[in-house]
């Protein structure tokens, strides 16, 4: 199951909204199956950041960087604790 942190609601103008939804643990499409749940169409969707690593100096689609050793470990810690579940 999903586990959801935070959810906040923003208006663009009178046709458009946006929902910022931090999730601990998500799934493939999982806000997209979320929100189509409760009649919702999502129109677009930016991951922000992935597994404590942020993705905001990343200019646009297809835009990569290297690691740096402390982001190593970070991926390092968290594909060890999804082993040892």
């Amino acid at each position: 199951p999903c586990k959801v942190k935070a959810v906040q609601l923003s208006t663009l103008d009178l046709s458009s909204r946006y929902l910022e939804i931090t999730l601990v643990e998500g799934r493939n499409r999982q806000i997209r199956k979320m929100l189509e749940a409760i009649g919702y169409r999502v129109m677009e969707l930016h991951r922000k950041s992935f597994m404590n690593l942020t993705l905001e100096n990343l200019e646009g689609e297809g835009d990569w960087a290297h690691l740096t050793n402390g982001e190593m470990e970070i991926v390092r810690e968290v594909l060890d604790r999804a082993e040892q579940e």
